[in-house]
């Protein structure tokens, strides 16, 4: 298991997402599914949502860049503990995505200044202070009613 953010950091850095991960397909294999599966949890329906919606370990967008285009009124904020990923999203988000590296423990964002946020696949590789953290900024970060949605196996 990870417990640093410096290891988190080296590790996401260093990942290649083009490639097989874990016996179940590539990365690009999952991203429909996991748009189905958050969408309806975050109850966005609307195209013309002005929603301020967070990806919480935003990687190189591959969620993000899709919920951008499926709502381009809206502001999709990414936080990734990588800045190389984060990197990646904002050069293949151009200005659809507000793509962050952060610390691997907080959300640099202000008090309930999100709609919606969602993570997934990103809380079976933290250790618990960097989950507890991020929790306790989701619920910072949201404003009330505000939704969320995460997966974590």
């Amino acid at each position: 298991m990870i417990q640093t953010v410096e290891q988190e950091r080296e590790w996401w850095d260093a990942a290649d997402p083009t490639t097989e991960v874990w016996g179940i397909g590539t990365w690009e294999e999952g991203v429909v599914g996991c748009r189905h599966a958050i969408l309806p949890a975050l109850e966005l329906a609307d195209p013309a949502s002005r929603a301020r919606i967070l990806d919480l370990g935003v990687g190189i967008g591959r969620l993000a860049i899709p919920f951008a285009d499926a709502f381009p009124l809206a502001t999709v904020w990414g936080v990734d503990v990588s800045e190389s990923m984060a990197t990646r999203c904002r050069n293949a988000a151009g200005h659809r995505v507000w793509a962050l590296a952060g610390d691997g423990r907080t959300i640099p964002l202000g008090d309930n200044f999100l709609d919606a946020a969602y993570s997934d696949a990103l809380f079976q590789h933290l250790p618990y202070d960097a989950t507890k953290g991020y929790l306790a900024e989701l619920a910072r970060c949201l404003r009330p009613g505000g939704r969320l949605r995460f997966q974590h196996v």
